[in-house]
Parts: C-alpha cells; structure tokens; sequence
C-alpha cells in the first residue's frame, strides 16, 4: 500500500479485494444500485439475487427476498419496471430468466426462458428494452464465463475474474475516437434494427445515425405517461461534452436534434427522475429532478429541481452532511399518495 500513500491515490485497475484480504470477509448481498418499488413495496436492489424492503419513513430494512431459484445474477433496472432479467443455470446450461413481478405484490414469475448466445457464457447486462407486446434482449460480446466463476471461487479471485469478452464477435461501431483524452465523453447515436418477424435471422442489417454531437446523456429517462409509446424528448445525465470541470443535464429532442443543458461549474450530477405535471398536455410539462455532489466540497449534496421544458432551475435543497457525500447512481421518485 506504499505506493497508493505516495501517490495519493488508489493505482489498482479493477473493483476488488486485494488477495491478502479476501479471506478475511464473508460475501454478503450488496443493495447499492437502486430502489424499487414492487406491489406498493419498496427494495433496495443490486445485480444479486437479493432485494431487500425497506422503510420509506426511516429507511429501516425490512423483510428481504431471495431469488436464487429465478436468476443468480439479476440485471436490474432504474425505472423500478415490473419486469427484469436473471440469470440462471439449469441442467442444460445457463439461460436468461425474464422475472415478472407481479403489480399486487405477488409471488415473481418467470415470464420467459432463452438460452444465450455463448453457452457458458451469458452476458454481462444492465437493461432490457419493453413494448407493449415485445420484451428486448440486447446481448452484447461481454458475458460472465460459468467455467471461471467456478474456478475463481476455489481460487479466491474477484467476480471480474471470471468475465469474458468475445473477441471473434464482429462490434458494432456508432462512433470513433481518435482523441483518447475525450473518449470517455459520452454521446447519443440512433440504432434501428427491423422488427419484423419475417426479417428475423442470426445476422440483421444495422442503421447508427447520430443523433448529437454535444448531447453527453448517459442514463437516459423520458416522461413516464409516454412509456412503450412514441416520444419526442429523452433526458440524461453526463460530464459536460464542452470540457472543464462540470457535469451536465441534457433534454435532446430526437426530431430536430436540438439540445438544451442544465450545467454549473463544479457541480456533478447523478441519475435524473422526471415527475409530470398534473394535468399537463405537453410532453415536457413536469420537472427533471436530479441530485447532485460538487468536486471541490466532499460533504456537500443537493437535489435539484429543473423545468423540463426550459431546462432552467426553479429551486435546490442543499444539506451538509457529517460525511463525504459519494457520486450518486440511481434514484426513483415516490409520489406522496402512495408513500
């Protein structure tokens, strides 16, 4: 640990327990990425076959629930969608379980079953696309190898050991970056893939067409009363594509390509929530709701309140905690009625 004093900071490349460490702690569920509500409850979730209910008004935990039978690995979602995938392993291998969590808070059902692509490797995913009939599955070449996760447990190695990335899978390149100081600057391009049945076959034709330049949007969000419908506006978080040191909320409106930021200097934020008007008429009637941390102030968080049609701010709440405040990931909006 020399080394890391010297430099100030942490040189190791992956999200590990260092080898002298691992046998010194017992591998407990982690809830970190986000919070869903289920059948009128609310679980903390992670990608482990665990959720685990806790209490709005204290924040207390509750009841958890295991699903070790429906999915080991569960990708879970931020939307807090009543569908999700698992993956599992059975007798003939792994296979990718659509979960169905029932909205009366009944017992998850196992909506849809399909082998992956790689045997004995299924792939490593965040999300899935859902339409009023069609669930999508996107299984792209990083997949969590069954052979290796078996050997790294008697090897006392990281989950990170055991992934795998299909080299001989032919990538799809939206875009290039010549300029490695910019690549991790995010944009949006437009993937359109044919959705009819007659079409279907192991490899499609693929259309990428950028849809901005400017537009750093990761965690892409749109007014809920639009879901599985067409939609004009989509909003995100990002680190500001213009350079410097600031984060950014971008509204892109995937008609005309035009772009509308929400940026301060210093300040980063997270995963935004988008809360309609009541009685709204227009798409972008409500507000985009985003917290936020700043760079030169640790203990220092706010949550921020902006019009989604200007993408101006009408109002913060700031507090200062006894701690440092870490870069916030997902969160979800819970309206009062139902609290």
């Amino acid at each position: 640990m020399k080394w890391h004093e010297e430099s100030t900071f942490i040189h190791l490349i992956e999200l590990s327990t260092m080898k002298p460490l691992r046998k010194k702690f017992v591998v407990k569920p982690l809830f970190l990425l986000h919070i869903a509500g289920i059948g009128g409850r609310y679980y903390a979730l992670g990608e482990t076959p665990f959720m685990q209910e806790i209490c709005l008004d204290t924040l207390e935990t509750k009841e958890r629930r295991t699903l070790y039978r429906e999915g080991s690995l569960v990708t879970t979602s931020p939307l807090g969608n009543c569908y999700t995938v698992g993956h599992a392993v059975s007798l003939t291998g792994p296979k990718y379980n659509v979960l169905k969590f029932p909205a009366d808070g009944g017992a998850t059902e196992i909506a849809a079953r399909l082998a992956p692509r790689w045997r004995l490797s299924p792939c490593y995913m965040h999300s899935l696309g859902v339409t009023d009939r069609y669930l999508v599955i996107i299984e792209m070449p990083l997949g969590v190898s069954v052979s290796e996760v078996v050997s790294d447990v008697f090897n006392n190695l990281a989950f990170l050991d055991g992934m795998k990335w299909h080299e001989e899978s032919q990538p799809l390149r939206g875009a290039q970056h010549e300029d490695f100081r910019r690549s991790f600057y995010s944009s949006l391009n437009r993937v359109v893939l044919p959705a009819s049945d007659s079409d279907a076959r192991t490899e499609i034709p693929v259309k990428v067409m950028p849809l901005s330049a400017t537009a750093a949007l990761e965690n892409p969000i749109i007014n809920p009363v639009f879901g599985r419908r067409k939609h004009r506006y989509i909003y995100g978080m990002g680190v500001s594509s213009e350079g410097g040191d600031r984060g950014q909320v971008t509204k892109l409106d995937v008609e005309t390509g035009d772009v509308k930021l929400f940026s301060e200097e210093l300040l980063y934020c997270g995963d935004s929530v988008f809360i309609p008007k009541p009685g709204g008429g227009n798409e972008d009637d409500g507000l985009v709701v985003t917290f936020c941390v700043r760079s030169d102030e640790p203990q220092f968080g706010c949550l921020v309140f902006i019009d989604a049609k200007t993408m101006t701010e009408v109002g913060r709440v700031c507090f200062l905690p006894t701690s440092s405040v870490s870069v916030p990931l997902h969160g979800i909006f819970v309206p009062k009625e139902l609290h």
